[in-house]
């Protein structure tokens, strides 16, 4: 049998990483742009590392996953948000060894070397090199800048990627292509574009970018791929080891939460259109299915039946709604209900939000508004979710609604194609919209499912939302493919 670690394939990666391993410069002098190790300390759950420009923290959180953490002043901060709890990385054992060349830092399923010389980390699984931050141009950095015109951090990380490694992931994206190698991507949302920035590696890895503002992919240049996101004051990931992608998977879910199961109905057959007009439509559809003998689970009601947008008050098309959806029920048919983040003038739902101050204040994306005068509500408020899951409760839940359909979870209106973010430069609960423009539909169906989680009946969420983000899978939370 021919020896395989002669072939081809073997000495192709061999030279790439002795490449890498060349544009880091010599172990006796540092890289250009390196950021030297000056000294190392063991506390109890991480390795610190004082470096010509920072602080670098490297903490084992159990199992095959290492959070990497750099900023560049003396001490990291609590990097507690909604999407990634500090708490998700509990302290695990570990062991620090130095050498003249590194300081390694050693858990029973891998190693992570840290390069004296340039500071770079590099991740390795019983002998075997899977990931390395690159020397070239810099292994990462946080650099000041402007930000939807305001005074801000922009940060950034390189990763090496062998000539044959295939990478997955990101969201989705109307790019046709599953592997994302040799390809640009701008992770903002947007209808049909979900970001995610988290991927999963052919090599048996994935790393989950810890970050809510707009993020750039880069790998124009095929060996090397950049994550850089225009409004974060640090640098913060997971490697999160492998080999196998439910093992990946199982570590993101740990990181980010579990996903609660689905009731059946969720998984049969759904009807929708744009949109039922009437109460009249609805029944009769629900009615021919029946009649035909074709198994029908759930029926979706859209935009459309609301006297004003998000007034959650049906219009006169649909007289008595309690009673459409319990001859619904009657026939054994689900209801699902759109509803959006948005607020038009003339409710009592818009003038409560108003009053407590619960909507967005807009950003430099003002967007000219599909409907006068509509605002975003603050999803980032605990109040302002709260009284989203009110609203949404009294007018649809207490009559018997099995689900909410999410609309425009982005967010967005229906001029948002043309304007970018609605959060950029606007102002949140949680401060700068910018920092935390990715993260809104993970907060507006946390809203409607916390909740549910407070009626009585254990009844099992279900929420389709036109947009996600890390976590959304805790919220009882499915996306789909946009319109």
């Amino acid at each position: 049998m021919k020896n395989r670690t002669g072939g081809p394939r073997f000495w192709l990666q061999a030279i790439f990483w002795t490449v890498i391993a060349s544009a880091a410069g010599t172990y006796a002098q540092p890289a250009p742009h390196s950021d030297v190790v000056l000294s190392e300390q063991q506390t109890t759950d991480a390795e610190l590392f004082r470096l010509t420009n920072g602080t670098l923290r490297i903490k084992p959180c159990g199992g095959d996953v290492v959070r990497v953490t750099f900023v560049p002043g003396p001490s990291v901060p609590d990097l507690s948000n909604p999407a990634l709890p500090d708490s998700a990385c509990p302290a695990t054992s570990f062991s620090a060894y130095a050498s003249d060349r590194s300081i390694e830092v050693v858990t029973a399923a891998l190693r992570v070397d840290v390069d004296r010389n340039s500071s770079a980390v590099r991740f390795s699984v019983h002998g075997t090199l899977m990931l390395a931050e690159t020397d070239w141009p810099f292994p990462r950095r946080v650099i000041s800048t402007t930000t939807d015109g305001r005074p801000a951090h922009a940060a950034s990380v390189w990763f090496a990627l062998t000539p044959e490694e295939r990478v997955y992931g990101l969201g989705q994206h109307q790019t046709g292509l599953m592997n994302e190698r040799n390809t640009e991507l701008v992770l903002s949302q947007d209808n049909t574009n979900i970001s995610i920035p988290f991927f999963v590696s052919s090599r048996g890895y994935g790393v989950l970018w810890n970050s809510a503002s707009v993020t750039d992919w880069n790998n124009r240049f095929r060996q090397v791929v950049s994550l850089e996101s225009n409004n974060s004051d640090v640098v913060d990931y997971y490697y999160i080891g492998g080999p196998s992608v439910d093992k990946i998977i199982s570590g993101y879910r740990r990181l980010s939460g579990t996903a609660p199961l689905f009731p059946r109905w969720a998984y049969g057959y759904w009807q929708s259109k744009l949109a039922y007009s009437s109460t009249e439509q609805m029944l009769g559809v629900a009615a021919e299915y029946r009649n035909l003998h074709i198994p029908l689970d759930n029926i979706v009601l859209d935009a459309g039946w609301e006297t004003k947008f998000g007034s959650r008050t049906f219009n006169a098309n649909y007289p008595d709604p309690e009673l459409m959806v319990r001859s619904l029920h009657d026939q054994h048919v689900h209801v699902m209900v759109s509803i959006w983040p948005l607020f038009q003038p003339g409710s009592v739902n818009f003038d409560e939000m108003n009053a407590s101050g619960y909507f967005v204040t807009p950003g430099q994306n003002t967007l000219p508004a599909y409907m006068e005068g509509t605002r975003l509500y603050d999803a980032f408020n605990p109040g302002a979710r709260q009284l989203y899951w009110e609203q949404a409760k009294k007018s649809l839940y207490d009559i018997g609604v099995d689900a909410f359909w999410m609309d425009s979870t982005e967010p967005a209106d229906l001029y948002a194609e043309e304007h970018g973010p609605m959060l950029a430069g606007a102002q949140t609960a949680l401060g700068d919209g910018s920092k935390y423009a990715n993260m809104f539909p993970l907060m507006t169906t946390k809203a409607i499912f916390d909740g549910e989680r407070t009626q009585p009946g254990n009844r099992r969420a279900f929420i389709l939302t036109r947009s996600a983000f890390t976590g959304m899978q805790r919220n009882a939370a499915a996306a789909w493919s946009g319109d």
